[in-house]
């Protein structure tokens, strides 16, 4: 008995000592980043509290000592017990081993809000001329493609998707939704339409869904944007580059490559001639960067791609126009009489505007949860013949998505 209870006092040291070691060389790790952020905390008012104590717990969080080879080895181990939740059940694996959201249940006033604002959108296209197009971007959970173990409480959002198709079809507004066309597009035996470690969708998905598009836009409006010398829906007139385990998603740097593997990465690059003119900002009060040439020199951030960044920390997905930014313009300098488009959009959007630019005079983007400008401004002063309206599943239940609209005054 005596030993038994001996061994226990010997492992509850052990762990204690560990315990203070790892957190002794967080303390040493952590300690510049610390002063610096507790000299600029800011007490001005109950706001700039709660912000500066987000940036220090922020800051904590990010600078964890060996985070990276903590995260592997807890991976690891989930892994070998063979477990389908990880992360405090942040996420969830279905039986392809593709990484979800695990099931959170949002404020339903805050959808009916978020919906009333696409609403708010729809009235101002209508009233500038502008055509509106809602774009339903895909739900974590595919009934087609992902099974889960009994009792796996995965994220199904079909419910918002569907509130806010029916509401825009209660205003005659046609919705491009992801759903429709799930049949027609990219999957295989091993992958899914969406990546298993990121949730976003891949990039032959995105290629098929402009297909889609194509069809949708000369259905209900008469529109080719397929309008260009080239066939933008034949693969056979761009070249697909493609990386084997290459890409660790955003779900995947959560939960470690032991636990969720990589996925492989694809680039496509037109064969025909491109001539754009694009620029960004990173937020509200950056200077514009404006980069002009070939599709593959401007569109295409090439950076994200280089082999000397740690798979952890660099972003193959923000190949694409950096993934999303504040506000995005792409000029088309060889389709000088096509559509001008206005995009409000999350990150889903990047690969597919992409092709959409190849048949505008002019896409301009913004992000809808950043974007700070009027909308009602922007869109009755931009002269655009089509206002896409687009968004991930989890922002439509989000009360980040047009947050930045709520703080503006304006007219009903």
């Amino acid at each position: 008995m005596n030993t038994h209870f001996i061994k226990k006092y010997i492992f509850a040291v052990l762990f204690i000592v560990v315990l203070f070691t790892y957190s002794a060389f967080n303390l040493i790790n952590e300690f510049p980043l610390l002063k610096q952020n507790i000299s600029e905390f800011s007490f001005a008012n109950a706001a700039e509290i709660r912000a500066s104590v987000a940036k220090l717990e922020a800051t904590i969080n990010e600078n964890v000592y060996e985070k990276y080879s903590f995260i592997e080895g807890y991976g690891l181990v989930q892994r070998i017990l063979g477990t389908n939740v990880e992360n405090g059940f942040s996420y969830v694996k279905d039986e392809n081993g593709a990484l979800t959201y695990t099931d959170i249940k949002p404020d339903i006033n805050t959808l009916f809000d978020n919906v009333n604002y696409v609403k708010k959108i729809v009235n101002w296209s209508n009233e500038s001329g502008a055509v509106p197009i809602v774009f339903l971007g895909a739900d974590y959970y595919l009934a087609n493609q992902n099974e889960y173990e009994k009792g796996i409480p995965y994220a199904d959002y079909n419910y918002s998707l569907d509130y806010l198709s029916e509401s825009m079809s209660s205003i005659d507004v046609p919705v491009f939704d992801y759903r429709d066309y799930i049949q027609n597009i990219y999957s295989t035996e091993d992958e899914t339409t969406i990546y298993n470690t990121d949730h976003h969708w891949r990039t032959r998905t995105c290629f098929d869904l402009y297909s889609e598009f194509v069809d949708f836009m000369s259905d209900n409006y008469g529109v080719d944007f397929n309008d260009n010398e080239f066939d933008l829906t034949d693969e056979n007139n761009f070249n697909f580059v493609h990386y084997d385990d290459y890409f660790l998603g955003s779900e995947g740097r959560e939960t470690g490559i032991n636990y969720s593997g990589l996925d492989d990465f694809e680039l496509f690059i037109p064969k025909f001639e491109t001539d754009f003119t694009y620029s960004f900002k990173t937020n509200s009060a950056a200077e514009a960067q404006e980069y002009s040439g070939t599709f593959e020199k401007t569109l295409i951030r090439a950076g994200n791609m280089d082999d000397n960044l740690e798979i952890y920390v660099s972003d193959r997905y923000s190949s694409f126009l950096n993934g999303v930014d504040y506000s995005d313009r792409i000029i088309n300098n060889k389709n000088s009489d096509a559509p001008k488009v206005l995009a409000i959009r999350d990150s889903y959007f990047a690969p597919f505007a992409l092709l959409l630019a190849n048949s505008c005079s002019e896409l301009d983007m913004v992000w809808s949860i950043k974007y700070e400008g009027n909308y009602e401004e922007l869109i009755k002063n931009g002269n655009y013949d089509y206002v896409i309206i687009e968004s991930g599943t989890g922002n439509l239940t989000s009360g980040m998505f047009f947050e930045k609209m709520k703080m503006i005054p304006r007219g009903e």
